[in-house]
């Protein structure tokens, strides 16, 4: 089944693995979306690491071209990796997705990778969010780390973060976690049913 976690107010669940669909390298960029959902969630975070390319590859086009919140992603990269990814990951998904800045607004449908080698975060805004980046030490033997996200997350959202943690973790993501089980079927359904809650 579906492993769910509570890490300090942010709801997370982590996905299992999913094969990339022959058809999804192929699919065009299209341009902003125009209409969004309402959303109680201000972000989605997203942590993955071995096998994570594969399974963004196949959950992101399902709901990122029209997400009404910012999607924020830590995948585990070497350190001059992260602009060739948000290139490659933008094709397969398309939607935008950008190697985040410090002090970039996270806007909506927008997909924010955190570059290898900096820890990326939130800070609440002016009436939004924005992406920060840090060179703290490594957690969990990672730098960027999901736990730094989360936390920082939870700091500028409160409960109104959605977390997905992907299988091939280890620790990261999950580190301070109550683990418990969920028998929902499909990890896209999941997300698209909460990006929908009022």
């Amino acid at each position: 089944g579906i492993r769910d976690y509570k890490v300090t107010g942010v709801q997370t669940c982590a996905l299992p693995i999913c094969p990339v669909p022959p058809s999804a390298s192929s699919r065009p960029v299209p341009g902003p979306p125009t209409q969004r959902g309402v959303c109680r969630y201000r972000a989605l975070l997203i942590g993955a690491s071995t096998g994570g390319p594969e399974a963004l590859s196949e959950l992101l086009p399902r709901f990122a071209p029209h997400a009404p919140l910012p999607i924020v992603l830590v995948q585990h990269l070497p350190a001059d990796f992260g602009s060739y990814f948000a290139q490659s990951l933008a094709r397969r998904v398309g939607a935008s997705v950008v190697e985040a800045y410090d002090g970039q607004p996270a806007v909506a449908g927008r997909v924010y990778l955190a570059p290898g080698g900096s820890h990326l975060v939130l800070r609440s805004g002016e009436g939004h969010l924005v992406c920060g980046l840090s060179d703290a030490p490594p957690e969990n033997g990672c730098r960027p780390a999901v736990d730094v996200l989360f936390r920082s997350a939870a700091a500028a959202c409160g409960d109104r973060a959605l977390a997905i943690v992907l299988t091939g973790m280890r620790q990261d993501g999950a580190r301070r976690s109550e683990e418990h089980t969920s028998e929902l079927q499909s990890p896209c359904n999941l997300v698209c049913r909460l990006l929908l809650e009022k």
